[in-house]
């Protein structure tokens, strides 16, 4: 009869398991729209923790059915019911779990967390590079975009400059128009709005498509009208490894690209919004 009971017991325990388990599965796909990326760690995650689920549910019951076994051979020699003899048994491999656990949680926390980060996955699985820069309130005036005039009086803005003249402007506009050349940097970028395709349902950049490009503002355009699509779905594209590979009209597209989605530019990308976003 207690072995029924047990069993019982753990029947109960298995089916509220896999219970909980659809539940994590539907409330992780749930009105949401998850990247490849995520997409991936998601359906490893649920099968994993399934597969770990039943193979402790197996364990346990094998583990309940030994104990069963061994209780009838030696229930004369102690005074304890099957019950309590079962409950001490588990208690002390949980205690062992939790041992464990504890000393292999210590373990990760003497990791030092550079580390941890340098050894994830990256959408372009580029390796880190260390690189000494100065800290923001050196050159934030830089990044504001624009250059504020103040009175000296009462501190009021007087004029507004933008931190571009006419001649950079026009350098730009020659530089767009040059022959265009897929760099590694177009190369991962291109990759990365190909692989987001299948989740907002756009045309990917096929080789045809890059054939028929021939100029630098064409490309970048094309490129573009995709962000176009991922600001409009409020989805904001992680590309800043990118910065890592990126010669500096590159990086000044990147920054744009960046800032287009929140609207808010800098100087590194004042110059591109102002020649591209009244193309869009």
């Amino acid at each position: 009869m207690n072995l029924m009971t047990d069993r019982v017991i753990f029947y109960y325990i298995f089916f509220a398991s896999m219970i909980i388990l659809i539940t994590m599965l539907w409330g992780l796909t749930k009105y949401k729209k998850l990247t490849n990326f995520q997409r991936s760690n998601r359906n490893n995650f649920v099968i994993k923790q399934g597969i770990i689920l039943v193979i402790l549910v197996a364990i346990f019951m094998g583990i309940n059915y030994i104990l069963t076994l061994v209780y009838q051979n030696i229930q004369n020699n102690i005074t304890q019911t099957e019950s309590v003899f079962k409950f001490q048994v588990f208690a002390i491999i949980g205690l062992a779990f939790f041992f464990f656990f504890f000393l292999y949680n210590r373990k990760l926390e003497l990791v030092d967390e550079r580390v941890v980060k340098l050894n994830q996955d990256t959408p372009f699985n580029l390796s880190p590079i260390q690189r000494v820069i100065k800290k923001i309130k050196d050159y934030s005036h830089f990044y504001s975009g624009i250059t504020y005039d103040y009175s000296p009086k009462d501190f009021t803005i007087q004029n507004v400059t933008i931190n571009i003249s006419k001649e950079d402007m026009q350098e730009f506009k020659e530089l767009q128009d040059k022959q265009v050349q897929i760099t590694q940097f177009y190369s991962k970028l291109i990759e990365y709005i190909n692989l987001k395709s299948e989740i907002f349902d756009y045309q990917k950049i096929s080789n045809e498509d890059l054939k028929q490009i021939k100029t630098v503002k064409t490309l970048k355009l094309l490129i573009l009208s995709k962000f176009e699509i991922f600001k409009e779905n409020q989805y904001f594209p992680s590309i800043s490894q990118l910065f890592q590979i990126a010669n500096p009209d590159e990086t000044e597209f990147l920054n744009f690209l960046r800032d287009y989605s929140h609207d808010k530019y800098s100087s590194l990308s004042l110059k591109h919004a102002l020649y591209y976003i009244k193309e869009v």
